[in-house]
Parts: structure tokens; sequence; C-alpha cells
């Protein structure tokens, strides 16, 4: 079962900068992220991730004091290998399935790296505080969400 944590930051563009990289990845790797995905998001390429999710930033409550979650999903060689490229989609796919079902009517990235000391495969999920529909923040940690039932996989 893969290892996951999630936090949340006051600081939303600071945490997608981070999961972004810049330059090389860590640990002398050449590339930083494998694979980048987006719910309810255009490509970076079209329009900065930061910058999307700053309109319901800027939108939301006072109250609201985390722009986004942070979710580190890391998973085991006995469950994905890092030498397989396909293996490394299906963890990104894995993401954004997840960000889709936890977090409904978020914005989200999903950062797919394997530039790790372990080398293992493990997502960066960013996901916006901030409900695109209802404005709200806080967003319920996932397992609160997994206790009562409301996340099945």
């Amino acid at each position: 079962m893969a290892y996951s944590r999630i936090t949340g930051t006051r600081h939303g563009a600071d945490a997608i900068d981070y999961a972004r990289g810049n330059g090389k990845g860590h640990n002398d790797k050449e590339v930083r992220n494998m694979v980048v995905s987006e719910v309810n998001m255009l490509p970076e390429t079209v329009q900065p991730y930061e910058v999307q999710m700053k309109r319901y930033w800027n939108k939301a409550s006072v109250k609201n004091k985390n722009q986004v979650r942070r979710v580190i999903q890391s998973f085991s060689r006995k469950e994905l290998n890092p030498d397989k490229p396909e293996d490394i989609q299906k963890a990104n796919e894995i993401g954004n399935e997840f960000a889709r079902r936890a977090y409904p009517g978020h914005q989200a990235v999903v950062f797919t790296q394997i530039d790790g000391k372990s080398g293992l495969i493990h997502n960066h999920i960013i996901v916006n505080n901030v409900n695109m529909e209802t404005l709200k923040g806080s967003v319920k940690n996932f397992v609160a969400l997994v206790k009562n039932g409301s996340f099945l996989v």
C-alpha cells in the first residue's frame, strides 16, 4: 500500500514551485518530473498553475487559512517499478484519480517523480483548498474521508 502524507500550507504558489522544481531534480537527477497531469485545470503551458488557483484563493473567505493541501504518495518497488515507464504513468493516473475522488470540485496538479534518495516513484499532489463551486475552503483531511466512508477504493 502506498505511503501517503497530507499537509496544508498558506503558501500555495511556493508548494507548486517546489513540486515543479527548478532546473535539475534532487540527488543529481537530470529530470524532476516524469509525468505531470491536471484535475480541473489547464496545462501549465497555457497558464501557470498558481495563476489558475489564485483566482479561487482571491474569492475565498478570509477564514480560509490554507491555500492548498499537499499530498505525497510514495510507492514501493513491489508496487510500482521506477524502471518501467508504464509504472510511472500508472502512478500519475493513481494520483490523478485520488485527487478527483478525494477532492471533488477542486483543482489539483499531480507531479510524478523518481528523484528521491531511494529512487522510488512518488507523487506530489497539490490540491486547491478552495472549492470551485462553493468557494469554501477547509478541505477535509483524507483520513477523515476514509473514516466516514466518503472515499472508497
